[in-house]
């Protein structure tokens, strides 16, 4: 029998080929960023209610655990149990029965499955296909969920944004995608995580109809917080390098990579953009401002933790500078739509939380 990822008893011949122990020490870091994308998936599903199957069974979140961690045993069970369920620390975590590259490959796609599929099936009042327990849908990867939440956030619109900029899918392709989602699983953050970009993508969709060059604004949104160190005043810069250079590498037109460049210097927040995609991109990361109070609340934790560093009382002050920057605006949005609809609840969650400051 096969499945997505081939046939599950054995690997391609090329997987057997000897793997340097930079390759090694590559591919465990992408396994770890792939566990660190589960962690966070899982700490938000704590706590909810999972959409019920195809056949009205239940979602119990303990049992979807153990099916991970069971097929990962089958698939190399001395690694498993000591580096996925003991802290993840085996500087060799590979061993039999299947090669390193080939228990990377199917470990990897099935984390970021089981990642996206929780999403999906979150109730949020939302319409999302029905995953099975090992977090991969009956109606096959290409069609992960019908929730741009989930949608957005599968390497197939990573494809697809790349092919309206005219660069085929690839396996260079797919490393890149690989590489920019363990920046997002850093240990470090705790706001501007794989959470982040799936809230910005599914407040993108209701922006994308507006967009000069939509493709180059959606890369811009994947790559906008690559680079994320909250002791430096250059991440915008940096991540806006990362893209740019990427985009060149992949022969994106010059013109195309310094717009996209453009677009994630934006999101520094400076000022209200002028440039019709500009508007849209800083309206898609600011957009978690004039989230409902709840979730609000959530991300000033996730912003505190992420700056834990930084003593009370001067991120305090900083933090209320930032806030109060974005009231003495005429507006905190630059679309007429998010005007509409998230302004008035940004503008209170603002004032709630400088007053909390106080």
């Amino acid at each position: 029998a096969t499945t997505d990822f081939g046939a599950p008893d054995r690997a391609p011949g090329k997987d057997a080929d000897p793997v340097s122990e930079a390759e090694l020490k590559r591919l465990q870091s992408i396994l770890q960023a792939c566990w660190r994308a589960l962690d966070a998936a899982v700490e938000n599903a704590r706590g909810k209610t999972l959409r019920s199957g195809p056949r009205g069974g239940g979602r119990n979140l303990d049992k979807i655990l153990e099916h991970i961690r069971e097929s990962e045993k089958a698939t190399s069970p001395a690694w498993a149990e000591k580096l996925h369920w003991h802290r993840r620390n085996s500087a060799r975590p590979f061993s039999k029965p299947w090669p390193p590259r080939r228990t990377e490959r199917s470990t990897k796609w099935a984390r970021a499955a089981a990642n996206a599929g929780w999403r999906a099936t979150l109730s949020a009042g939302k319409p999302g296909m029905c995953w099975t327990t090992s977090g991969r849908s009956k109606t096959g990867w290409n069609k992960l969920a019908a929730s741009d939440e989930a949608s957005m956030s599968t390497l197939d619109r990573w494809f697809h944004t790349w092919a309206e900029l005219g660069v085929p899918a690839s396996a260079r392709l797919e490393q890149l995608f690989a590489d920019l989602l363990s920046r997002y699983a850093e240990p470090h953050r705790f706001y501007h995580t794989h959470r982040h970009l799936a809230e910005c993508f599914e407040k993108w969709a209701d922006l994308r109809g507006l967009a000069e060059r939509p493709a180059e604004v959606e890369l811009a949104i994947w790559f906008h917080d690559a680079i994320y160190d909250t002791h430096s005043d250059k991440n915008e810069q940096h991540s806006a390098e990362l893209a740019r250079d990427a985009a060149l590498a992949l022969d994106v037109e010059p013109a195309s990579a310094q717009r996209i460049f453009d677009l994630i210097m934006s999101t520094r927040h400076t000022g209200m953009p002028v440039e019709q995609d500009a508007r849209l991109i800083v309206d898609t990361d600011l957009s978690i401002l004039g989230a409902e109070a709840a979730r609000f609340n959530e991300y000033e934790g996730q912003i505190r933790r992420e700056y834990a560093w930084v003593p009370e009382e001067v991120f305090r002050e900083r933090r209320a500078s930032i806030l109060r920057g974005f009231l003495e605006r005429p507006y905190i949005f630059s679309t007429d739509l998010f005007r509409v609809r998230y302004e008035q609840q940004a503008r209170e969650n603002i004032r709630r939380s400088l007053e909390a400051m106080e």
